[in-house]
């Protein structure tokens, strides 16, 4: 039965509970964590002095400190008073020090000291100078070795832990810090676990954690079903991630993340990252299988197969072979698969028994790929939402606003830094469409252009004319440079009198940002999704109004950089789902549910792709883009 949330007073409902909050305060905390009241640099905190702020969390702050007579830097974290030191927060902060006082391991961060000061508890601990894994993912790209040595030695620290009836349950990025060497150590053991050995199984607690990192039983709620697998689950997420970039789930909503996690296989992280071995793609993904009976069974165990891959030993794990994934695919499909049985038995009985299943299958079909497309549009437009606010942020700077300001002389513009993002090229034109900025630098015959007339420059300038501070996500083009079918989020940028002075672009090369989409089964060739945008005009046609083509801009069976346009089979689907455009400056808003879309006879023009499908449409916000989810008719 439903219990209150101690924060807000609603209904936790009957299902997970999640730190002991409901979805929605969960969430908050998550998005942005309370306002907590905090001690300046120089306040003196019992017998330490606080030198800066290293870190805020939910529940307290972490500072670097010294201790007086001492010339030893530490790592002090506390807990702050006020309504948000509730219980459950003194609980889990007295969890975490005992927990990781009694864990002596190189690449655990030691406690020093714990304590109390005017109520206040706090503990202080290593002070690692590398800062967290979470803010050093990217530099991991490229780099799968390197990828598998952090990860082994984090899984030999778990396997530690294990051993001494303690499980983490919330293993992520920003819960290991790097020295200056980057030597990787485990903190924040606040949600840990104790384990019953007698059984393998945690005693109590409720079902916590990041639910990005979360295991499919804590993704349940079974808080007393986590075993040592749980952890192993955690290791194989952030493996994932380091390898290629990306989560191995993502969603717009909490629900629908927690879905996912549950029942949808990962996408194979070398149809992301090429370069990736196929044993440490083995191992990864032997991390996060559903059933925990099919995972490493020990931390250690995860670590022997990463370092038999490292030294180019065959690894313990294997791939599933064609039995099991009949045998997966039957259990996700039980519909299809009894049909298929009966169908071969052969009677009149058998056989109009078979044709009525299958046409309740195909409606089955088409409803579960609507559901994943509109899942999957979410996921869209929040990585779209992402970009946008750092463009958002560069229209802001004030050298941005010098430059536009001054006069034009028709040379050679500035050179921009580049955003932190994967953006293929950034440029700036003024409010009369001349070139003024760009990032990278590019030869000089590109400042003589007018693009006024790009679909990217037209839609900046109309939130600008509007007064509007919002962004455009542009038609697809291909690039006169390289010829990548690419797209723009644009921003107005606006001088000090609030008149519009100009555009700014951030230039996307599309199959690179978004990658294959997560949906694609692997173990299910019969399904699969792709990403369709609409075209721009092009130099010849600048004139005229933009046309009315979908391109591909992510497909399972389609090279990347090859321009291949929609069907005509979708042309009608597509139009339904097209809404009047948002008046300017309103912000990306989550698809329409009412506008998703069914075809029962789609057809795929991709060689190897064509032929039947049953399709599930749903669009991106109002960007333009669509999501298409298949299955094979």
């Amino acid at each position: 039965m439903s219990s209150p949330c101690p924060r807000c007073g609603g209904s936790r409902g009957p299902e997970v509970l999640f730190a002991g909050l409901c979805p929605r305060c969960l969430l908050a905390d998550t998005l942005s964590p309370p306002a907590l009241p905090e001690a300046p640099a120089g306040t003196r905190f019992g017998e330490y002095e606080l030198l800066e702020r290293l870190a805020r969390g939910g529940m307290g702050v972490v500072y670097r400190a010294r201790k007086r007579g001492l010339e030893r830097v530490v790592a002090l974290k506390m807990v702050h008073g006020g309504r948000f030191a509730d219980d459950r927060e003194l609980e889990r902060f007295r969890i975490e020090a005992v927990a990781a006082s009694t864990l002596e391991h190189p690449n655990i961060v030691p406690i020093y000291e714990v304590g109390e000061h005017d109520d206040s508890p706090f503990f202080t601990m290593r002070l690692m100078e590398g800062g967290t894994l979470a803010a050093k993912v990217s530099s991991f790209a490229g780099d799968p070795r390197r990828s598998a040595e952090l990860v082994a030695k984090l899984a030999r620290a778990v396997r530690h832990g294990h051993r001494r009836g303690i499980l983490h349950c919330d293993l992520k990025p920003a819960n290991v810090l790097l020295d200056e060497a980057g030597v990787p150590s485990i903190t924040d053991f606040g949600t840990a676990r104790r384990i019953d050995h007698s059984t393998g199984l945690t005693r109590t607690g409720t079902a916590e954690g990041t639910p990005a990192y979360m295991s499919p039983e804590q993704a349940r709620g079974e808080a007393r079903a986590l075993t040592t697998a749980t952890d192993v689950y955690a290791l194989g997420a952030m493996l994932y991630e380091l390898l290629t970039g990306r989560l191995p789930f993502k969603a717009n909503t909490l629900q629908g993340l927690l879905e996912l996690v549950r029942s949808a296989e990962p996408a194979r992280p070398r149809t992301l990252t090429p370069g990736i071995d196929k044993d440490l793609e083995t191992i990864c993904l032997k991390c996060l299988e559903k059933a925990t009976e099919r995972r490493y069974q020990s931390a250690a165990a995860l670590a022997d197969d990463l370092e038999r891959s490292l030294r180019g030993e065959a690894i313990a794990a294997r791939p599933i072979g064609p039995l099991e994934r009949s045998w997966r695919w039957s259990r996700r499909h039980p519909v299809v698969a009894v049909a298929t049985v009966l169908a071969l038995l052969g009677t009149p009985a058998a056989l109009l028994g078979a044709q009525h299943r299958q046409q309740e299958l195909r409606r089955d079909v088409l409803a579960a790929n609507v559901y994943a497309a509109r899942a999957m549009a979410g996921t869209v437009l929040f990585q779209l939402r992402e970009y946008a606010d750092g463009v958002q942020r560069a229209a802001l700077e004030p050298s941005l606003l010098a430059m536009l300001e001054a006069p034009f002389d028709g040379g050679v513009g500035t050179v921009l830094e580049p955003l932190s993002m994967p953006i293929d090229s950034l440029s700036v034109q003024d409010a009369q469409g001349r070139p003024r900025a760009r990032w990278p630098n590019t030869p000089e015959s590109w400042w003589a252009r007018n693009l006024a007339w790009r679909d990217y420059y037209a839609g900046g300038m109309a939130l600008g004319v509007a007064g509007k501070r919002g962004v455009h996500v542009s038609r697809l083009f291909e690039s006169r440079v390289d010829h990548r079918l690419k797209f723009s989020i644009s921003t107005p940028v606006f001088g000090a009198d609030g008149g519009v002075l100009g555009v700014i672009g951030a230039h996307f090369a599309a199959d690179s940002v978004f990658g294959p989409l997560h949906v694609s089964d692997e173990n299910d060739p019969s399904r699969s999704a792709a990403l369709l945008g609409p075209r721009d005009r092009t130099g010849g046609d600048a004139g005229l109004p933009p046309v009315d083509e979908y391109y591909f801009v992510v497909h399972d069976g389609l090279a990347h950089g090859r321009l291949l346009r929609v069907d005509e089979s979708a042309a009608a689907a597509l139009q339904a789902l097209r809404a009047p455009p948002p008046p300017p400056g309103e912000e990306l808003r989550l698809p329409l549910f009412q506008r998703v879309s069914a075809i029962a006879r789609y057809r795929d023009p991709v060689d190897g792709f064509d032929g039947g499908w049953l399709a599930g449409l749903a669009p991106v916000g109002e960007t333009g883009f669509v999501v298409v989810v298949q299955t094979r008719d």
